[in-house]
């Protein structure tokens, strides 16, 4: 019975119960591997019931199809990668890892990545998979074709979901950010949620058609804080405001934008046509000239390279903070090496005001570690009590 296994753990010391939970983890790994196997074997064999395998592997143990296609891909480019097939056979990397792994890894890089891989967080790999990919401008058309939104009645609510592709779904998030942002409380008021404040903007978008006033919506639907923020957007501004599409180019890569890689054909039809682009190339400084602010430039290019909280094992992509690894008042310096993003709550546990550290060079795929400042080999950083001499 699971509750009488629950409550046999329950006695269990914690270092003994993170120690067996880590051998548990180890041997499904392993088991994943030789169910791989048998699989690429029953697949050689044409043994799959006269379907193609990966149909077979999702109907047989009842998963979904795009991680039976991972698990089918992963067995078959493996046999050429023999290091990482002996790391993920000992259980010291998981299929998530694996995923991106066989993209990236070649007989002459195998054993490097075998080794950097066990480090790298998937979403790291991933991302990393993304930006050396070549796309072409018919891949470009197929994202076009795959983009939907949907809306339906649920009660008295109306319910809503979509797909915006690539360049589309940056401007839609651009703007969606800018309005969000703009919907401040009054001094003195509190902050509606975020999506309470996602859903003005959408409302005040939507009424923009009949009502001509840029994001506002409906009084009677909006709280005094709200309908305030907004009284103070609708005064005329000397400037207006248009989303700034930042394009990473890449020297060995695809031009990208929100980790997303792009053709090249794509980037040039946006110069052409006059829009708002900010190019960021690898050569780039992006570190300020004098001071410790963080340049506009450079805090569209870290946006744009981390899409979700940095932290290993965390995928939270929205409020978003710009950390710094090395604290500034302990001498820490400003550059795409120093900063990373992370989400509210490990921006919050993390040093200068948290016990936790992350380490690292943010722009290495296997660059970061997050771990607790009173581990081994931090007790100079848990006993600085303020500035660095």
């Amino acid at each position: 019975m699971f509750t009488e296994t629950l409550d046999d753990f329950r006695t269990w010391p914690t270092e003994r119960l993170r120690e067996a939970r880590d051998d548990a983890a180890r041997e499904e790994r392993r088991w994943t591997m030789r169910r791989i196997a048998m699989d690429r074997v029953l697949d050689e064999r044409r043994a799959t019931d006269g379907c193609d395998a990966v149909e077979w592997v999702a109907a047989r143990d009842g998963i979904r199809t795009q991680q039976a296609r991972a698990e089918v891909e992963v067995a078959r480019a493996l046999e050429e990668l023999p290091v990482i097939a002996a790391a993920a056979e000992a259980g010291d990397l998981s299929m998530a890892q694996l995923e991106s792994l066989v993209q990236l890894a070649t007989p002459a890089t195998d054993a490097a990545w075998a080794a950097r891989g066990k480090q790298a967080a998937p979403s790291d790999l991933a991302r990393m998979v993304r930006r050396h990919r070549v796309v072409s401008p018919e891949e470009m058309e197929a994202r076009c074709e795959a983009r939907e939104f949907r809306w339906w009645r649920s009660g008295e609510m109306l319910q809503m979901r979509g797909a915006i592709p690539d360049l589309d779904g940056v401007v839609v998030e651009s703007v969606f950010e800018h309005l969000i942002e703009q919907l401040r409380p009054a001094k003195g008021e509190g902050w509606e949620t975020r999506a309470h404040r996602g859903a003005d903007a959408l409302v005040g978008l939507c009424r923009d058609s009949v009502r001509g006033v840029p994001g506002m919506p409906e009084p009677s639907l909006m709280t005094a804080a709200t309908l305030e923020a907004v009284r103070r957007r609708s005064k005329p501004r000397k400037r207006p405001w248009a989303p700034t599409i930042v394009i990473h180019m890449g020297s060995e890569a695809q031009p990208s934008v929100a980790g997303v890689p792009l053709a090249v054909e794509t980037v040039q039809a946006l110069i052409d046509d006059g829009s708002r682009v900010r190019e960021i190339r690898d050569d780039d400084p992006l570190a300020p000239a004098t001071g410790d602010a963080i340049p506009a430039a450079l805090r569209e290019y870290v946006r744009a390279r981390d899409p979700v909280c940095r932290v290993p094992g965390c995928g939270r992509s929205v409020d978003l903070d710009i950390h710094h690894l090395q604290p500034r008042s302990w001498g820490g310096h400003t550059d795409r090496h120093s900063v990373a993003m992370l989400c509210p709550l490990h921006h919050a546990l993390a040093v200068p005001h948290g016990p936790w550290v992350l380490e690292g060079d943010p722009e290495e795929v296997d660059g970061l570690a997050w771990r607790r400042i009173d581990e081994p080999g931090h007790a100079d950083i848990a006993a600085r009590a303020g500035p660095a001499a």
